[in-house]
């Protein structure tokens, strides 16, 4: 899991200067092939925020807007899952980070 955020709470809300290509490197895993799933919590990807104030938001939710709220709390995939080879052991992801937001990277041998 990998996350950019910022102290700075004038860019609290996202900040394109702070967004970041990032490098995953994982080293010393059994040379096979991994399944590799990306989800992510940002601006537009498993969003509770976006869905909250979409439906109007408020001081606080009603028990229909509990149920919304709950049907819409996933953790969405940002790209369809992928096979890798870990070629010697080693495999390297590149990938945006924008700011804010949270990555959740698995690797699963295929």
């Amino acid at each position: 899991m990998l996350w950019n955020g910022t102290l700075d709470q004038t860019k609290s809300d996202g900040h394109t200067t702070l967004d970041r290509v990032v490098s995953l490197r994982f080293e010393d895993l059994p040379e096979r092939r991994y399944t590799v799933r990306h989800h992510r919590v940002d601006a537009t990807h498993s969003n509770i925020r976006e869905v909250w104030e979409g439906m109007g938001g408020g001081d606080w939710p009603d028990e229909s807007g509990w149920e919304a709220l709950r049907r819409a709390n996933r953790l969405e995939e940002i790209e369809p899952a992928r096979d890798e080879w870990a070629d010697g052991g080693r495999l390297e992801l590149d990938f945006e980070l924008p700011m804010p937001s949270v990555s959740l990277v698995e690797l699963t041998p295929a």
